[in-house]
């Protein structure tokens, strides 16, 4: 999987928010992630730590709409788009 954040938006129905522009090369949990990665967080409670990673984006659930330190793949089932990524 090699491809821009906006086609990744686009083949996983999430709603992008920010730069699509970066490439994601793979999926990785927070703990593990590269400039390359995109993560997933499920709930508010673990965002912070994602946002700290240094992937280039997360996908996350609306809660984290308001977010603009990195760019956001948004979906109201952040889990299944994830899977679905993989």
């Amino acid at each position: 999987m090699k491809r821009t954040l906006q086609s990744l938006a686009e083949q996983l129905g999430a709603r992008l928010v920010g730069d699509g522009s970066a490439i994601i090369s793979r999926i990785a949990s927070p703990q593990s992630a590269t400039p390359d990665s995109i993560v997933f967080v499920e709930d508010a409670k673990h965002l912070d730590a994602a946002l700290a990673s240094p992937a280039a984006a997360v996908i996350a659930g609306e809660f984290a709409a308001k977010t603009q330190r990195k760019p956001l793949l948004l979906a109201a089932q952040p889990r299944l788009v994830f899977a679905r990524a993989a």
